[in-house]
């Protein structure tokens, strides 16, 4: 009578109910029920430990089947896939849950290894139109991210004739993608501010990511970064772990995007982890790649061919994959900066403008200036040996060894041929796209790209004029150091070296400041031969603006990006030839950011204050390059550095300097 009466006075919340089913023995229908409606209001980890329960102490054998399947779900949400496969095994046998099995099995391995497009596809064709359009609108994404145009249009058109109602982001999106697909980047775009405008208010975290793809497509990245990091504080606020990454991924394209290089650095190295630790390795590969393309916008050379390395991506069936295309993208920029712009134009065209249908939508939009780039500097470098063609590096031979030994089919002769029709037929998309977005800063990047194909010279000055009038509407410093640096480049080889030296010392200056130490020495290069003095460079300390973040881990970042004023000339150089992001990581900080002034650091740039803070905490240089993905000689480049600013000698002086970070 009295365990009668506790039962039907049981406690309701989660864990007092999940304590009751560890303990119950035999079968209990009530509790069963109890549980079952606990797992429609809880996160993805409580969920799926009550939905266990369920299938355990229910009599009912549809109740316990429907139980474990729901509880596979959750599981697999909740990051963990092997388990997931686990309980689905336990109810494959049921020819009504058949369907339902076999999508939900094409989910996990579509996010493992992008594998299983055809199953997912199969199994829409029998799901309700719910669970149907989830599945189509994750077979969308996997082909997006393969680059197959053609067969997106098939899988969207069948999304499409789902509509019902107003419409959807994720609708709008898929819209707005055919219509690019289709060139018609004007419909397109109007898609895609719908998708972004649609999610302003949504609390699903899918939802959110659609959208902050959407806009990074619109060539919004900073209202995409704004959605995406929504997302990723959601996931985890939802207990969503294999959502998180995801989210990560589409921060990481929007700060890429918009310039926030430090918020990209941060969301792919968080991203990288979770998606390892969720068992999704085809999207760590994507964030190593987005990781490779923000070192070698830097020039650090080392660092770019280790996370190549750590991708490992090969291409799809049916083209470079996104994870290949980028990691392409940066093989393609250090090229550049190298002095091999032919074997950059090479390479950009084969992943930007591919046969049939092919390539990658985000980066056919955001590589084509640095192809058109390279294009100019492979015509000047004819009559210029300081940047002729064949220049290689120290190291750059054993680089390209090394990406043989990798992938075959990944070298690449820098003595191949230029195609223009190639060339014309990707700034063409891209002019088009970028005057569809009506955004500054691909205005800019577009006028810019105009000066460089420009024939005459005064035409050229009057586009790169107008590029930093564009810049000046709302850009990033890299962007506009990059565009000082060309124009600067244009007017010292058009005779013009009193105006030439005021561009190129900004851009000196704005790249010393952000870390990217060739692209500095390039600028210094051309003010000597354009009559500067040799002054050099140094990054501001104390009191200077900085970028600040505050970690994803902790809910979300708060950041902000107050752009480094440029150092004045009559400062010290110390190049950092494959120097950091600027930013300054303070764990738990609420966002705040740290004084300039703080005892031990100043005169640091950020990220040698965050290795130095590890190194006071006890890690190794080796433990160091794992967990920020630099390469170990980077590392020690960096701890170089630290010693000679501080004035210290060892690791046991640094950590009585600073405190650990």
């Amino acid at each position: 009578m009295i365990y009668a009466q506790f039962m039907q006075k049981r406690p309701r919340t989660p864990r007092a109910l999940l304590r009751l089913a560890y303990a119950a023995s035999g079968s209990d229908d009530g509790l069963a029920a109890d549980l079952l409606e606990l797992a429609d209001r809880t996160p993805p980890p409580l969920a799926a430990a009550a939905l266990r329960h369920a299938a355990r102490l229910t009599t009912d054998a549809t109740v316990r089947a429907d139980a474990l399947l729901a509880a596979a779900r959750q599981v697999w949400l909740a990051g963990r896939p092997a388990e997931a496969g686990k309980l689905l095994r336990r109810v494959a046998h049921e020819p009504r849950l058949r369907v339902r099995v076999r999508g939900l099995a094409a989910e996990i391995a579509v996010h493992a290894d992008g594998s299983a497009v055809d199953d997912l596809l199969s199994a829409a064709g029998q799901l309700p139109r719910e669970s149907a359009l989830d599945a189509l609108l994750l077979a969308t994404e996997v082909v997006h991210r393969a680059g197959d145009h053609e067969r997106y249009v098939e899988v969207a058109r069948h999304v499409l004739d789902r509509r019902s109602g107003p419409g959807s982001t994720s609708e709008d999106l898929v819209a707005g993608l055919t219509a690019l697909y289709a060139d018609d980047p004007r419909t397109g775009i109007a898609h895609l501010h719908a998708a972004t405008t649609r999610a302003g208010v949504s609390d699903r975290p899918d939802e959110l990511i659609r959208a902050a793809t959407a806009g990074v497509l619109a060539g919004a990245g900073d209202s995409a970064y704004a959605l995406a990091t929504r997302g990723v504080r959601l996931a985890r606020l939802n207990g969503e772990t294999a959502t998180v990454p995801r989210a990560l991924e589409a921060a990481a394209f929007a700060g890429l995007a918009g310039g926030r290089y430090p918020d990209a650095e941060l969301a792919a190295v968080e991203g990288a982890d979770e998606a390892l630790r969720t068992g999704q390795p085809a999207l760590a590969e994507v964030h190593f790649g987005i990781l490779a393309v923000l070192a070698a916008l830097r020039g650090d050379r080392a660092t770019t061919l280790h996370r190549v390395h750590r991708a490992g991506a090969a291409d799809s069936s049916t083209g470079p994959g996104q994870a290949r295309a980028l990691c392409e993208w940066a093989l393609g920029l250090l090229d550049l900066i190298e002095g091999r712009p032919a074997a950059t134009v090479a390479r950009l065209a084969r992943i930007l403008v591919t046969p049939s249908g092919r390539g990658n939508a985000v980066l056919q939009v955001a590589a084509t200036p640095h192809l058109i780039e390279a294009l100019a500097a492979a015509e000047v470098s004819l009559g210029e040996p300081t940047a002729a063609p064949g220049r290689r590096n120290p190291g750059a031979a054993e680089g390209h060894r090394l990406l043989d030994a990798t992938e075959g089919r990944w070298h690449l002769d820098a003595t191949e041929g230029l195609d223009a029709p190639v060339v014309s037929q990707a700034f063409d998309q891209f002019e088009r796209w970028a005057s569809a977005t009506g955004r500054a800063p691909w205005l800019a990047l577009r006028a810019r790209s105009r000066a460089l194909l420009a024939a005459d010279p005064d035409d050229a000055a009057d586009l790169f004029r107008e590029a930093l009038r564009e810049h000046d509407r709302g850009d990033t410093d890299f962007a506009r150091a990059h565009t000082e640096l060309l124009y600067g480049r244009h007017l010292r080889r058009h005779r013009q070296p009193g105006a030439a030296r005021a561009h190129l010392h900004a851009a000196a200056a704005a790249f010393t400041a952000l870390g990217a130490g060739p692209w500095a020495a390039e600028a210094t290069q051309h003010l000597r031969a354009a009559g500067a003095p040799a002054m050099t460079y140094q990054p501001r300390s104390a009191g200077s603006p900085a970028v600040m973040y505050q970690p994803l881990a902790a809910g979300g970042p708060a950041m902000t990006h107050q752009p480094q004023a440029p150092a004045g000339p009559a400062m010290t150089h110390q190049p950092q030839t494959s120097g950091g992001p600027a930013m300054t990581h303070q764990p738990g900080s609420g966002g705040a950011s740290a004084s300039p002034e703080q005892p031990g650091t100043t005169g640091l740039t950020a990220q040698q204050d965050r290795i130095a803070r590890m190194v006071a905490a006890g890690a190794t240089n080796r433990e160091i390059a794992q967990q920020l993905y630099l390469s170990p000689r980077t590392v020690d480049h960096h701890l170089r550095n630290v010693y000679a600013r501080l004035g210290v000698r060892s690791r046991t002086e640094l950590a009585r300097r600073i405190p650990p970070g």
